[in-house]
């Protein structure tokens, strides 16, 4: 269950994922809700929910720039997804 403390600070500015611990990292509900505040903070996500599609498209839902901090396997998988999307609109 997540820390409510971080939950909360997380909830009001993503960017306090920053100085989480690293077990609040790895907490897919602390870094949910810190996408949802603000996507770019994937950046100081665990590797392991960076690599968590929901995590990982929630965050870029956020920011499409999120996509940048997306493990290597799903930043290729969405970017060709939303490729077809946009020739499947042409």
């Amino acid at each position: 269950m997540a820390n409510q403390e971080i939950l909360e600070k997380v909830t009001q500015d993503g960017y306090a994922l920053a100085y989480a611990s690293e077990s609040d990292k790895l907490d897919k509900a602390v870094v949910l809700a810190a996408v949802k505040q603000n996507g770019r903070a994937l950046y100081y996500a665990s590797p392991v929910l960076q690599d968590d599609k929901e995590v990982v498209l929630e965050a870029v839902s956020q920011c499409w720039g999120a996509i940048e901090y997306a493990s290597t396997r799903l930043k290729e998988e969405i970017v060709h997804s939303w490729i077809c999307l946009e020739l499947l609109a042409k």
